[in-house]
């Protein structure tokens, strides 16, 4: 999904794009966690846009972590 979405939109939008999703995944999950009682299958299909975002945020993160630092990125993409 990142290398399709890296042609049309800039590292640090998929990385904004991705920590929306962890929040507003995890605004919901929480806010109806008291009043719904959810089976497995509903808690694994709200935690998908959070799965999702985390790997927006990793995938991009990495690649901005060595792109900032490409004359140690192993060290780089290590730390991250």
């Amino acid at each position: 999904l990142s290398k399709k979405l890296i042609n049309y939109f800039k590292a640090e939008q998929l990385i904004f794009a991705g920590l929306m999703l962890v929040l507003i995944s995890g605004l919901i999950f929480t806010l109806l966690e008291n009043s719904i009682h959810f089976s497995a299958f509903q808690t694994v299909l709200i935690r998908i846009p959070h799965f999702i975002g985390i790997a927006l945020i990793y995938g991009n993160g990495t690649y901005c972590v060595v792109n900032l630092f490409p004359k140690v990125s192993g060290s780089a993409s290590a730390l991250m």
